[in-house]
């Protein structure tokens, strides 16, 4: 995970099986997740949220967090340098509707 301020958002994609599994970790900088395609299961410590493709789960750096796909699905990341503020007034995670 690069920590790098001149580098202030970093994207990613993965396809995964259904019910493939990501073990529960934490990376320094705030995650942006979604499938553009299936669903997915996101868990906190204390929450659990089901994403459908029109939604996303802000994680902010520093959370554990697990990943389950509950379909075949096609993620989506951005992840965001520590240094500069997402959601500052909000903090934990959050789900989100996306639009075009």
């Amino acid at each position: 995970f690069v920590l790098d301020p001149e580098q202030p958002g970093l994207s990613h994609g993965r396809d995964f099986e259904a019910e493939a599994r990501i073990a529960p970790h934490s990376h320094p900088r705030g995650q942006l997740l979604w499938a553009a395609e299936g669903v997915l299961r996101v868990t906190t410590e204390g929450a659990i949220w089901i994403v459908p493709a029109s939604h996303a789960v802000w994680i902010p750096g520093g959370y554990v967090h697990q990943l389950v796909t509950e379909t075949e699905a096609r993620t989506r990341n951005l992840y965001i340098d520590p240094s500069i503020p997402v959601r500052p007034h909000t903090p934990g995670c959050c789900m989100l509707q996306l639009t075009p």
